[in-house]
């Protein structure tokens, strides 16, 4: 059985900033080089359906830079995102928050398997 769509998608929306500007810390990149590799790196459930959305909003907020230049494979100019340093900060600032949730997640959920499988007597 799989996650109903709205959760997944909730999933999707909180952690793409994240994934994106992880990748941006690497090296400036255009859109279709930063989908691939989420998509390598996370598989089919990392996919990002609206991408543009995810670049535009960092972009508005200060977090990325954008500048237009010719590709190396084609001589099409193409945009190339790059992380600002307020966007580092932000990225840290996420991250952290990220791996915070993820640890109470974790042993929530650890805590309610120890308690379902062996329930204590009360």
């Amino acid at each position: 059985m799989s996650a109903p769509k709205g959760i997944v998608t909730n999933m999707k929306k909180a952690t793409m900033e994240l994934l994106v500007l992880s990748l941006l810390r690497i090296r400036p990149m255009h859109a279709y080089e930063v989908l691939p590799l989420i998509h390598e790196k996370g598989g089919d459930i990392c996919m990002i359906q609206q991408p543009y959305n995810i670049f535009n909003r960092l972009q508005e907020s200060g977090y990325l830079a954008v500048t237009a230049r010719r590709g190396d494979v084609d001589t099409r100019r193409r945009q190339y995102y790059s992380i600002t340093d307020e966007g580092c900060r932000y990225y840290e600032q996420i991250r952290k928050e990220y791996e915070q949730f993820l640890s109470g997640a974790k042993a929530i959920l650890d805590f309610s398997d120890e308690e379902h499988d062996h329930p204590s007597d009360r």
